[in-house]
C-alpha cells in the first residue's frame, strides 16, 4: 500500500467539494471512491452519483458509515475501531504502507497515533470517537487520518454487507 497526494478543502458545501473531488478522480484515474457517509459527505456521495450518472467519471462511489457495525463484531465495537486497528495500526505494525511518497505524512502520522483505545463491556476494541480526541486535543481533528484508513478500505460487496448484517443482527439477537 503507498500513500500520495493528498487534496484539502476547508468547504463544508457538497456542491463545493465536488468539483475538486471529479478533478481528483480524474486526475488519479481512480476506480474507487470512498466517503464518510456521516455529515456534509452524504451530500458528496449525492454529487458524485450524480456526476458519474452523468458519464463525467466512472468511478464506484462508496458510502461508508464508520457508526455501523464491523465486519468482525466480535471483536470491534463499530467500523470506525474496524478501520483504525485493522488499517492503521496493523498497516504499520506489519510494515505494509509505504508513506515515503506521501504529502505531508508527518501530520498523518501524527493523527494516527492520536486516538486512545479501550475494551468495551463485551470485550470489544473500541477506539476512541473523534469528538472525545478534539476535546482531549484541544480541538485538533484527525481528519487527514480518517481520510488515509478510508483510501485504504476495501468495502464489502453487497452480497456481503448483507451476510455482516446478518451476522451483526444474529450477534447482537444472541448476546441479548
Amino acid at each position: 500500500m503507498i500513500a500520495g497526494r493528498q487534496w484539502t478543502s476547508h468547504s463544508d458545501r457538497p456542491e463545493d467539494l465536488a468539483p475538486l473531488a471529479l478533478s481528483v478522480i480524474l486526475e488519479t484515474e481512480a476506480t474507487s471512491v470512498k466517503v464518510d457517509a456521516i455529515g456534509i459527505g452524504w451530500g458528496l456521495i449525492g454529487e458524485l452519483r450524480n456526476m458519474r450518472a452523468r458519464g463525467l467519471h466512472t468511478a464506484d462511489v462508496h458510502a461508508v458509515n464508520v457508526g455501523e457495525a464491523a465486519s468482525q463484531p466480535h471483536k470491534y465495537a463499530n467500523l470506525r475501531s474496524e478501520l483504525w486497528w485493522e488499517v492503521g495500526r496493523k498497516s504499520f505494525e506489519q510494515r505494509i504502507v509505504d508513506v515515503s511518497t506521501m504529502d505531508d505524512a508527518d501530520t498523518t502520522i501524527a493523527e494516527l497515533c492520536q486516538p486512545l483505545y479501550d475494551i468495551d463491556p463485551k470485550g470489544r476494541i473500541r477506539v476512541e470517537p473523534k469528538d472525545d480526541i478534539r476535546a482531549r486535543t484541544g480541538g485538533r481533528s484527525p481528519d487527514h487520518a480518517d481520510a488515509w484508513l478510508l483510501s485504504f478500505y476495501e468495502p464489502p460487496t453487497a452480497s456481503a454487507q448483507s451476510w455482516i448484517r446478518q451476522y451483526a443482527t444474529a450477534a447482537r439477537e444472541a448476546a441479548a
